[in-house]
């Protein structure tokens, strides 16, 4: 039997009956190194096979319905059950107690990572599907879950609640965190001009000391590439890109915001590019 890709619909009892595993070794261990050996296959048949003989040896592998998401989905609503079952294995894999007393240190311990992943796209797909309330509520409970934010999810909740004119918990959110990013610095001037239509001088300067390739986006003047970096350095153009990829809907929803943010540059003699205007005074022979 084929899915609409065309790929074989693997049987999990049959890939359980016929899925060699090594004596002594529990079955998370073996999962585990399946899984690894999946993540380097190229070929994606071959990458499928390898995920479902990990669930086959160990059916709470987080890890392997994390895979599943962004490789066998046909679509988004598939994504968010693959992404759930995650959460399910990963529930019944660290159990009740385990969460109870290690609420604040999850991604610290290696054990939670698949679980964190997992509960990751859980929330980023339940936005993609307009659900977006829960998905906020799944942000904030991975920043319960760990406090020191080791996966960045602050980058992605605070343009969310701008956006959900949620703005007094984003406010709570942006002082929660000494940050030195854009986002955090272009977030600030968003958030002082939603509540008085303007922002304090030495913000906007300060935002545009911290990222300057960030205002022809927010502008209209600049469109984001179709590929969205990895990674970035501070100050960078890759930040510029990642910070407007999440953050620009905020912007969008928010009147006046950009033109009004234009108009800040011209005052500073800034393009909307964000570079110096060139004098229009001609130079004497």
């Amino acid at each position: 039997m084929k899915n609409n890709n065309g790929d074989n619909v693997y049987n999990i009892n049959d890939m359980r009956e016929n899925t060699p595993t090594e004596p002594g070794m529990p079955p998370s261990f073996q999962a585990d190194e399946l899984i690894f050996d999946a993540m380097e296959e190229p070929d994606r048949r071959r990458r499928l096979q390898l995920i479902y003989q990990a669930l086959a040896i160990h059916p709470e592998c987080v890890d392997a319905y994390n895979m599943l998401a962004r490789d066998a989905a046909l679509d988004t609503v598939e994504e968010l059950v693959y992404y759930r079952q995650g959460l399910i294995a990963g529930g019944k894999e660290l159990g009740k107690d385990f969460f109870r007393e290690n609420e604040g240190h999850f991604w610290g311990l290696v054990e939670t990572r698949p679980y964190m992943r997992a509960k990751l796209g859980y929330a980023e797909t339940l936005w993609l599907l307009d659900n977006k309330q829960d998905a906020v509520e799944e942000f904030r409970h991975m920043l319960k879950l760990c406090p020191d934010d080791n996966l960045g999810i602050r980058y992605l909740l605070l343009p969310r609640l701008i956006e959900l004119d949620m703005d007094d918990q984003a406010q709570e959110l942006y002082q929660s965190f000494d940050d030195g990013t854009a986002c955090w610095a272009y977030s600030r001037i968003l958030l002082d001009f939603r509540k008085s239509g303007s922002a304090p001088a030495e913000h906007i300067d300060e935002a545009l000391a911290s990222n300057a390739y960030v205002p022809p986006y927010i502008a209209g003047n600049k469109r984001l590439p179709k590929e969205i970096p990895d990674e970035y350095q501070l100050g960078s153009p890759e930040e510029a890109i990642i910070y407007i990829s999440e953050s620009g809907a905020a912007w969008k929803a928010t009147p006046g915001a950009r033109e009004w943010l234009r108009k800040e540059l011209t005052a500073r003699g800034l393009t909307p590019t964000g570079r110096q205007r060139k004098s229009s005074k001609k130079k004497g022979k």
